[in-house]
């Protein structure tokens, strides 16, 4: 698997011009949480990857890139959250019959159904394992070759 978040927080502390220490300090966690984290040892619970973007400056989506494997990982612990990196949030709102998704970005608000919104767990779901097959698929496909880890 790919360590794009690690990439991510690399490059964007780099840019910054801050130490592994540094951004341990500002986010409440250690210096080998974040070298762990910046290798592809370790993946953040989502709570420290929020404080994480916010020392780094930056939402926690531009780390994630909405990376799917975080999703079939369980990297996240609720649909919610997972809503909120994609810029959403879901529940009531005022003026709103039923529940409803509103876009962080502007505050957009659209109603939705508890059917729609089971609907839309259930595709994430299957993109998810959709993703994962193919990915089964692609190994399963390089037979015993004992190269094909390297690439």
């Amino acid at each position: 698997m790919e360590n794009f978040f690690g990439e991510q927080l690399k490059r964007r502390r780099t840019e910054l011009d801050m130490t592994q220490e540094q951004l341990a300090k500002c986010a409440g966690v250690s210096r080998e949480a974040i070298g762990n984290y910046e290798a592809g040892r370790r993946t953040p619970p989502a709570n420290t990857a929020k404080l994480i973007a916010a020392a780094l400056g930056v939402p926690l989506d531009w780390l994630l890139e909405n990376d799917i494997s975080y999703i079939i990982f369980g990297w996240f612990k609720t649909f919610d959250d997972l809503l909120l990196t994609m810029g959403y949030k879901y529940g009531p709102v005022d003026g709103c019959d039923s529940l409803c998704l509103t876009r962080v970005s502007d505050g957009a608000v659209f109603e939705v159904s508890t059917a729609e919104m089971n609907t839309l767990q259930k595709s994430i779901v299957n993109f998810a394992k959709f993703q994962v097959q193919e990915m089964i698929d692609r190994i399963s496909a390089r037979g015993g070759d004992s190269n094909a880890a390297k690439e």
